[in-house]
């Protein structure tokens, strides 16, 4: 395999473990072919909800994450499934509020996502707003704040969001373009492509509905 193209797969791995209640419980299965990655996520059922979303909204964002990553590898990303592991569903995990989480791993993945998907920064921090929520504010240059993708941006704060709450935290992620004291938005974001629609499959009830639901196609 390709040594660049490995080393996106173990980090897209890490991405996703970031986001699984049970990483210890999920794996990466993937066939590589002339320029091109095929993947199907294996995981705990306690996971499948978090990692499909609702209406199959978290997938697409990792789907419009791994394009991002591998695109810049000139190789096509198809993640074809997200599949529970088989074991029996554990119980529904409640969230407690970490009151001493460190953001720095956060900060420091988000970070290695930017520079993956080729997006260049002045800096990246992050705030604690309240004891439930933090935002990770991220100085871009000019050059990226103009080819900044809507779809991109939305989907790195869906899976942050997801990993912070893994603390009982929410995390959200905002972009500035240096020297502008304002906060990019979806108005002001470059779209360098065509937007992918939202996905138009129905609503697959609740989580723990979800998470039942084994083998499941996206």
């Amino acid at each position: 395999m390709n040594p660049r193209v490995a080393s996106a797969l173990e980090f897209f791995e890490t991405l996703v473990k970031a986001m699984a209640l049970r990483p210890n419980d999920l794996h990466v299965i993937t066939t590589e072919s002339i320029g091109a990655v095929d993947m199907v996520i294996r995981c705990n059922a306690a996971d499948t909800a978090r990692l499909i979303g609702k209406g199959g909204s978290m997938a697409d964002g990792l789907r419009v994450i791994g394009h991002a990553i591998f695109g810049n590898l000139d190789t096509q990303f198809r993640l074809e499934d997200i599949v529970d592991n088989g074991d029996p569903k554990e119980p529904f995990t409640d969230f407690h509020n970490a009151s001493n989480w460190d953001s720095y791993p956060t900060v420091l993945l988000l970070k290695s996502l930017l520079l993956r998907i080729g997006w260049t920064f002045d800096g990246v921090h992050a705030e604690e707003h309240n004891q439930w929520t933090f935002k990770v504010w991220v100085v871009v240059t000019p050059e990226t704040a103009r080819r900044m993708r809507d779809e991109i941006v939305s989907a790195i704060n869906a899976i942050f969001i997801v990993i912070g709450t893994r603390a009982g935290k929410k995390v959200f992620v905002r972009f500035q373009e240096r020297g502008q004291g304002r906060t990019i938005s979806r108005r002001d974001a470059g779209v360098s492509g065509p937007v992918r629609e939202p996905s138009q499959r129905p609503a697959s009830g609740r989580p723990d509905a979800l998470r039942g639901q084994r083998g499941m196609r996206l």
